[in-house]
């Protein structure tokens, strides 16, 4: 991505996929390897991101409240943020991590991050829907 901006034009397939050009739009929204991620996650969150329009999504999708709307838009960032650590994994070990695999340590530390910045505010009922997660 950066690296064609930065002037170098080498082997520029996504290296999630290897089947299309990197991009940002490619690597986020498009690349098999990040829908799958995005697919398991939401099924444990019980609600349906589609990837291909992340962002028109949140922008009109009502949550039934502010708490699971702040916890959903914080798994999306650690979503964006593990598919590039999955890429880079690659990049720099030539090891591919199979998205099953790479998904089941995934949202266990999503949780438990979650859980973690919860404080004494939060109402009982949103701490029992982050619980059942």
């Amino acid at each position: 991505m950066r690296m064609s901006r930065c002037g170098y034009f080498g082997d520029l397939v996504c290296y999630l996929c290897d089947a299309a050009d990197e991009s940002i739009p490619h690597l986020f929204f498009t690349c098999p390897y990040s829908t799958f991620c995005v697919q398991v996650v939401s099924r444990r969150l019980e609600v349906c991101i589609p990837v291909s329009d992340t962002w028109t999504w949140w922008e009109h999708f009502s949550f039934k409240t502010d708490f699971q709307k702040k916890v959903v838009g914080a798994v999306i960032c650690a979503l964006i943020y593990y598919i590039s650590k999955a890429r880079n994994h690659i990049l720099h070990n030539c090891v591919l991590i199979r998205p099953e695999i790479w998904c089941k340590s995934l949202i266990p530390e999503l949780m438990f991050r979650c859980k973690n910045v919860v404080d004494s505010n939060v109402l009982s009922k949103h701490v029992a829907w982050l619980e059942s997660l």
